[in-house]
């Protein structure tokens, strides 16, 4: 993706408003099905190893 180098800084805020408000309609809209899509095609086929390392972790 090419952004333009010569945008003003108001074309940047511009635009980066506009896909903020599209990325929360989006959201509003899809929410259940993004995240039921996202745990489906997200999910590790790999067994994670324990490290042993239990630093930071209350008893």
């Amino acid at each position: 993706m090419i952004i333009d180098r010569d945008w003003s800084v108001e074309q940047a805020v511009a635009v980066a408003e506009l896909l903020e408000d599209l990325l929360h309609v989006i959201h509003s809209r899809y929410q259940g099905e993004l995240y039921a899509y996202w745990k489906a095609t997200r999910i590790t086929h790999f067994e994670v190893k324990d490290c042993g390392d239990d630093e930071g972790m209350q008893p």
